[in-house]
């Protein structure tokens, strides 16, 4: 399996961190989808802020980011900010694309160290 799903906790606060590894491509992003509503649908106040670990990622699909932006705009409410963590440009300039898509500022880092909230 090249991604995960868990709740981490960084400097004190509370972050939904999904990893990716490898090629990003459809069946993941569905896959992640699908666990990413459930997640934030038991969440019964507030927003979560989101850490998108892309360090290991080699790769996306387009096909991968429709898929993410639909359930990005689809569960807004429920998010405070979006957090990439790449070194990758290709990886950073698809996030990029995805902020312009979504609404959403994705903010692009280097390292989780970098989350300052």
């Amino acid at each position: 399996m090249n991604t995960k799903l868990e709740w981490y906790k960084l400097k004190g606060k509370i972050f939904l961190r999904i990893t990716i590894k490898d090629n990003f491509d459809e069946k993941t992003a569905i896959e992640i989808s699908e666990n990413f509503r459930k997640e934030l649908k038991s969440v019964s106040e507030g927003k979560v802020s989101i850490i998108w670990n892309c360090v290991d990622m080699t790769n996306y699909e387009p096909k991968a980011r429709h898929i993410i932006q639909k359930i990005i705009k689809e569960l807004k409410d429920k998010v405070k900010n979006n957090y990439i963590v790449t070194t990758n440009k290709l990886i950073g300039g698809g996030a990029k694309i995805l902020s312009i898509f979504t609404a959403f500022d994705m903010k692009v880092i280097n390292s989780e160290t970098e989350i300052d909230e």
